[in-house]
């Protein structure tokens, strides 16, 4: 619908919606096939040689281990040797990981005159470069959900990496077993320590905790408990949140005017409104208007200079006079009133206030003294069950400690390495493919995300999200003046027409060759064969259009502002392809000003049309323009998709809010036509034929 209520959009956000914006990749190819076809070839020339760098097949061998989260059974007892947790193991299999490639393990690998050692050292190489070089080449890795870790070689043929890595993990689980042997003697007495420390601790905690329960009278301690003074405590702060809400409601009641002998704004307001409803005070302002009525009806006809009427005018100012005095003097007496309950109600809200916050400071430092104690003990008793579970884990390691014997360790190997058949990376075909498809969806992407990203309005659907409101209509690239692309629009203002102010509406573009003009005539046009009177009158002295001139030279806009008032307005008869218009004619935009003075031509003139659309000159450039926006109330923005962008259309909004025409409408012109694949929504949708001359 073309009108809108024009407040509606500066008083509320517009509702968030999607962008609105088609994707046309044919039309966007077309558009742009040079930049398209030099990102497709600058792909090529950089991805051609990076494939066939990269193609270059690699090798790789593979072994793996077993890490087990236990040693085997021990044969003095069932006692196991266990990771107690995920975690646990999880850590323990990291440190596995981290150990293998360790500096003294890979020195024993490169042991010179071994098979690893032969493949691996280069001509005249070091052997801390070896092995720094070995650390760097393998990928030792844990197999997730899994109880595996394997180690493995990348090189650039098969032949000698498998004996690497099988050296590697055997080297490994020997070092590892040599180092899982345990200093019994040593560790026990270390544990006996710890526990009679761990217990001389839980003695002393338990003293404390049995003092504290003789001071607070109570032998439980247990942090879900509700404390009854707690619960005191939050009904007191409830109630003080309540009594404090009251003395603000009180005191914003008062306002400003606190503790003066005059009444506040508020309370005038509120005295006004109950002195309008007094029976009394309304009877008097009865008889009064009353007589106001009779006296304009007696002056009814009279000249300015009528003594009678003279009369009457002083008798009519005296009566107002008399009405507002009546009126405020009865305000400022309910004034005075209100304002006595209201700093009542404000004594009385601050003492209870005062009351309650007294009550709540004493909870506070109750419940303080009583949280200390009891939060020390619950405290306490955690502790106690911490120090009880680390006894028992130190006895639990004594006794494995006592049992334990010789275990063959975590760590074997599950699968040694083999001799790759095959290399499991390269293939220069493959790359050279991926190259040529990156190369076309990069030149189809290119083109289609530059129009994507265009910040100029390219679609109606665009438009109506930015704006937050259904847009009039719209016209396409190609369209001069087709009536058929704005029945929509036509219909609408033909709809509303007669609640426009003056039934005139405003029609203005952005910018200069916004197409203003051309939709000014189409609806015109429209209007007509609908059978809507319409009249289509240039206010543009900027850019006068030639289509509005006529074949006999008549005069234009400005000069007929300037005649005596009997003079009719210069019109061009429309043809079939032209309605009938008046051209602005010669002078500048202050020959426009003050608009005021179109209102009583236009209203000479309105026998003779239903409609005036003015053709305005430039929302952003021409001062006639917002004055007329201003005066007659109503516009009709024209977006050009080809040049106005989304900023353009936000300044402009913003200034039609500050005009605050009563209706608002608006048209997206040179839309270009979507292509047969990705077709806007609407873009048949104002395309009619009804409007057939």
């Amino acid at each position: 619908m073309m009108v809108q209520a024009a407040k509606t959009r500066s008083t509320e956000e517009p509702e968030k919606k999607s962008s609105g914006r088609s994707i046309d990749p044919i039309r966007s190819l077309v558009r742009h096939w040079k930049l398209a076809a030099a990102v497709a070839l600058t792909v090529i020339v950089l991805g051609v040689p990076f494939a066939w760098i990269k193609g270059k097949a690699k090798w790789r061998s593979e072994g793996s281990m077993f890490v087990s989260p236990r040693f085997l059974r021990n044969l003095d007892g069932d006692s196991e040797n266990e990771l107690q947790s995920n975690q646990q193991y999880r850590e323990f299999v990291q440190q596995q990981v981290r150990t293998v490639d360790r500096y003294d393990i890979l020195k024993e690998v490169l042991t010179p005159g071994t098979p690893a050692a032969k493949y691996w050292f280069l001509r005249n190489e070091s052997m801390e470069h070896a092995v720094n070089r070995l650390r760097g080449a393998l990928q030792v890795t844990p197999v997730p959900d899994t109880y595996l870790v394997t180690v493995a070689l990348e090189g650039d043929g098969p032949d000698g990496m498998a004996n690497v890595v099988n050296s590697v993990l055997r080297t490994f689980i020997e070092t590892s077993r040599r180092e899982t042997l345990y200093d019994s003697v040593d560790r026990l007495k270390n544990l006996a320590a710890e526990k009679q420390r761990l217990t001389g601790a839980i003695t002393k905690l338990s003293d404390e905790r049995s003092d504290i329960a003789n001071q607070l009278g109570t032998t439980v301690f247990n942090e879900s408990m509700i404390n009854s003074l707690e619960s005191q405590l939050g009904a007191s702060q409830s109630a003080l949140a309540e009594a404090r809400r009251n003395r603000f409601a009180a005191e914003a009641t008062l306002g400003a005017k606190r503790g003066s002998q005059e009444p506040s704004a508020g309370t005038l307001a509120l005295a006004l409104q109950e002195a309008l409803g007094d029976a009394s005070l309304n009877s008097f302002k009865n008889a009064l208007t009353g007589r106001k009525a009779q006296l304009m009806v007696g002056m009814s006809g009279l000249s300015p200079q009528h003594p009678e009427r003279i009369a009457a005018e002083k008798e009519i100012k005296a009566i107002d006079r008399e009405l507002e005095a009546v009126t405020l003097a009865t305000r400022d007496r309910l004034a005075k009133n209100i304002q006595t309950i209201d700093e009542a109600k404000l004594r009385q809200s601050t003492e209870i206030e005062d009351q309650i916050q007294r009550e709540t400071e004493a909870l506070h430092q109750q419940i303080e003294n009583y949280s200390r104690g009891y939060q020390r003990s619950v405290d306490i008793g955690d502790e106690i069950d911490r120090l009880r579970k680390r006894v028992e884990a130190v006895e639990d390691r004594e006794n494995f400690l006592e049992l334990e014997s010789k275990a063959p360790g975590f760590v074997r190997i599950f699968s040694p390495a083999l001799t790759p058949d095959e290399p499991y990376e390269g293939g220069r075909k493959k790359l050279l493919m991926i190259v040529f498809a990156a190369s076309l969806l990069l030149g189809l992407a290119v083109p289609v995300g530059i129009d994507f990203m265009d910040p100029r309005m390219k679609a109606a659907r665009e438009l109506e999200s930015h704006l937050g409101l259904p847009i009039t209509g719209w016209l396409p690239e190609s369209a001069l003046v087709d009536p058929a692309y704005l029945v929509r629009a036509a219909v609408s203002i033909r709809r509303h027409a007669k609640q426009l102010r003056h039934r005139v509406l405003v029609v203005t573009a952005i910018s200069h060759g916004g197409g203003s003009t051309t939709v000014s005539l189409g609806l015109g046009l429209a209007l007509d064969r609908l059978g809507t009177r319409t009249i289509v009158v240039e206010a543009n002295p900027l850019t006068s259009d030639v289509r509005y001139q006529g074949k006999g030279g008549l005069e234009g806009l400005i000069s007929w502002m300037s005649k005596p008032t009997g003079e009719r307005l210069p019109v061009t008869l429309g043809s079939g392809e032209l309605p009938d218009r008046v051209a602005t004619g010669a002078g500048t935009i202050e020959d426009l000003l003050p608009v005021e003075r179109l209102l009583p031509l236009f209203e000479r003139e309105a026998d003779a049309w239903d409609l005036i659309l003015i053709d305005a000159g430039p929302l952003e450039s021409s001062l006639a323009t917002e004055e007329l926006i201003r005066v007659f109330g109503s516009v009709l923005l024209v977006v050009n998709s080809q040049i106005d962008k989304k900023k353009d259309v936000t300044r402009c909004m913003e200034k039609i809010d500050q005009l605050a025409p009563e209706a608002f409408g608006a048209v997206l012109n040179k839309v270009a036509e979507p292509g047969p694949l990705f077709k806007n929504g609407k873009a048949n949708d104002d395309v009619s034929s009804v409007l057939a001359p």
